[in-house]
């Protein structure tokens, strides 16, 4: 219809600098699947790996989004608790944190 829909798993560019987590999570979804329970597993990753792995960020993800994004513990915990828990799409967390202006 009118929404260009691209296959899970495609990869398109990353904008030319990622300013919001809520950013970073949509392009690192469209990298792979999502997974639950761990950052990555399963050749998948959670709304915080997704959005890592679209910085290119390796290890000390939560004080790398802390001082890009300002992100706090509280938010941290909720996003896992989102991917984890409910398990809402990665696309949902990011609409989200978006709406929190993040």
């Amino acid at each position: 219809m009118f929404v260009d829909e691209k296959p899970q798993g495609e990869v398109t560019e990353a904008p030319a600098r990622i300013e919001r987590l809520s950013q970073a999570i949509r392009v690192g979804a469209r990298i792979r699947q999502q997974c639950f329970g761990s950052y990555y597993i399963y050749g998948g990753s959670c709304a915080i790996g997704a959005a890592a792995e679209a910085l290119n960020i390796g290890s000390g993800f939560w004080e790398t989004f802390n001082r890009l994004f300002g992100l706090d513990e509280r938010t941290w915990e909720k996003i896992i608790r989102l991917n984890d828990e409910f398990k809402m799409s990665r696309e949902e967390i990011a609409d989200w944190l978006e709406a929190c202006g993040l």
